[in-house]
C-alpha cells in the first residue's frame, strides 16, 4: 500500500482520521492516507517548506493527529512545530504545513531531549485557534497558539495571578511545577492533567485548558 522507506527514514505517525482512513507519515515528511477497506492509498503527499532557517533539520521527530478535526501537528528534530489542517482525502490537495512561532528556549535544547505535546483543536479551544501544550525539558510547560507568541508557565500561581488577592500568598515562595513528564486532555477537551517530577515527588496537577 505504501512505498518503501529510504535510508534513515522512519515511520513517525499511525492514526485514524474522522473518515476512518488510516494516516501514516514518515520522518522525511511523506504522508499517506489509506483506505483500510479497499487496501489502497487514497492520497499521498510530500510535505515541504517546514525548514524555518538554513541549517535546521527537516527530520520529523514526533507527530500527532487530532482526529476529531483532522488536524495534524508535528515537530522537527530542532523543536520547531507545524500544523496541517483537514488531513482527509478529497478533491483538493492537502495543504502544506504552517509554522507555529518558535520557542527561543528550545534553541539550546539537546536533540534527544524528552519533549511531549498535546493538541487542542480550533473548535475545542476558547481562542478558536489550534493550541499546543508542550513540556519543557527542564521545568514547566509552554502554551503555543497558531499565529501567536507562546507563554511559558513555570509557577503554579502564574495560572491565577489575576484572581489572587491574597498578598501573603503572593509574597510566599512560588511553587514550581517542576519537570512535566506526562500530559493528557479530558474527553470534553476543557481540562488538562499533568504529572510532574516523577523521580521525586510525583505531583499531579489538573487545571482548566483555557488556563483560567
Amino acid at each position: 500500500v505504501t512505498e518503501s522507506l529510504s535510508d534513515g527514514e522512519q515511520w513517525c505517525l499511525l492514526a485514524f482520521n474522522s473518515e476512518e482512513d488510516l494516516v501514516l507519515m514518515t520522518s522525511h515528511g511523506r504522508l499517506f492516507i489509506i483506505d483500510i477497506i479497499l487496501e489502497r492509498a487514497k492520497d499521498k503527499v510530500e510535505l515541504r517548506d517546514y525548514v524555518l532557517n538554513p541549517g535546521n533539520s527537516n527530520i520529523i521527530a514526533d507527530a500527532k493527529l487530532e482526529n476529531g478535526s483532522n488536524t495534524l501537528v508535528f515537530r522537527t528534530a530542532d523543536y520547531n512545530f507545524f500544523w496541517v489542517s483537514n488531513v482527509v482525502s478529497g478533491l483538493q490537495a492537502l495543504p502544506q504545513p504552517s509554522a507555529f512561532k518558535t520557542i527561543p528556549r528550545f534553541a539550546t535544547v539537546e536533540k534527544d531531549a524528552d519533549v511531549q505535546f498535546i493538541v487542542l483543536a480550533r473548535q475545542e479551544s476558547q481562542s478558536k485557534k489550534i493550541e499546543l501544550f508542550i513540556t519543557d525539558p527542564s521545568e514547566g510547560f509552554h502554551l503555543v497558539k497558531e499565529n501567536a507568541s507562546h507563554i511559558y508557565y513555570r509557577y503554579q500561581r502564574e495560572l491565577d495571578m489575576e484572581e489572587d488577592d491574597d498578598e501573603d500568598e503572593l509574597d510566599s515562595e512560588p511553587k514550581r511545577f517542576g519537570r512535566v513528564k506526562y500530559m493528557a486532555l479530558n474527553a470534553k477537551k476543557d481540562m488538562v492533567a499533568m504529572y510532574c517530577e516523577p523521580e521525586t515527588t510525583g505531583l499531579m496537577f489538573v487545571m482548566k485548558a483555557n488556563m483560567q
